[in-house]
């Protein structure tokens, strides 16, 4: 089974698939064909119906790689819920959003921690590209200005340092990691560092937000991303296609989950008369 699997990723990634998504499908598939009967896991109860799907989603994947119809035919007969929708928070207003960038430079946390967080904070990136940041990546991007590295989605992006070097140096001037999420997660095996980093991360930024008046988790990482979005795509006059490449996403629709709510508006407007006269 572990070769067909293999052949399978293989497969999956020959056709433009992160290789994340392929080891996530190789992982369901796993489970699902350690059961007697493949199908048994789109019943279990302790599975979300968002987990369901993407288990569905595997076995169907696997079903074009391997030629089965029969099997496909039993899939195309399933019916699942709606995908559980996750409820979207607006961006930090901009006084509260430079009181928090303030607080990270004031208060008391490990150097490696205050890195992190400016990078996140100050330039919106994802927590979990900053965790998977290499000394080589690092030592490169200060010698060049440019850091490319390779992010979640399998795609190398480049971004100039001249925010955040202070952060790339503190980087550098630690020893002994490998990724820097080992720099926020000192215990358990290598494997596991990196959801302890992001742990470690949201609590450190819920404490900050607190400090500065704000509900505990009010603020985390993927909020300071979504306020990053919406104030660069306010000082570009909306121009999806420029926040699209500015923070290295595949499409725009990805950009439009970031507008905020009045500018949504108004694009829709837009949209809406280009669709009649069409």
């Amino acid at each position: 089974m572990a070769e067909d699997l293999q052949a399978f990723k293989e497969w999956m990634l020959s056709r433009g698939r992160a290789e994340e998504t392929a080891n996530l499908y190789c992982r369901h598939l796993r489970r699902c064909f350690a059961e007697k009967n493949p199908k048994s896991r789109l019943l279990s109860r302790s599975l979300s119906p968002n987990t369901k799907r993407g288990v569905l989603a595997s076995l169907r994947a696997w079903c074009k790689f391997s030629g089965d119809t029969e099997f496909a035919e039993e899939l195309g007969d399933i019916k699942l819920p709606a995908p559980e929708r996750v409820t979207e928070k607006i961006p930090l207003e901009r006084d509260d959003w430079e009181a928090f960038v303030d607080v990270v430079e004031t208060s008391p946390m490990d150097e490696d921690m205050r890195a992190v967080a400016r990078m996140i904070s100050v330039r919106g990136f994802r927590v979990g590209d900053v965790c998977r940041l290499t000394p080589a990546t690092v030592r490169q991007g200060l010698e060049t200005s440019t850091l490319v590295y390779k992010a979640k989605s399998g795609r190398h992006l480049p971004w100039g340092i001249g925010l955040y070097a202070q952060s790339l140096e503190q980087f550098m001037a630690s020893r002994g990691w490998k990724h820097v999420a080992d720099l926020l997660s000192y215990r358990g095996r290598p494997s596991r560092r990196m959801r302890a980093a992001r742990l470690n991360v949201e609590r450190v930024f819920s404490r900050l937000g607190e400090e500065i008046g704000l509900e505990a988790g009010a603020v985390t990482p993927h909020r300071l991303r979504r306020t990053y979005a919406v104030n660069f795509l306010q000082a570009v006059d909306g121009d999806v296609v420029k926040l699209k490449d500015h923070m290295g996403w595949a499409s725009l629709q990805t950009a439009m989950r970031y507008v905020d709510h009045s500018q949504r508006e108004e694009l829709d407007k837009v949209a809406a008369a280009m669709m009649r006269r069409t």
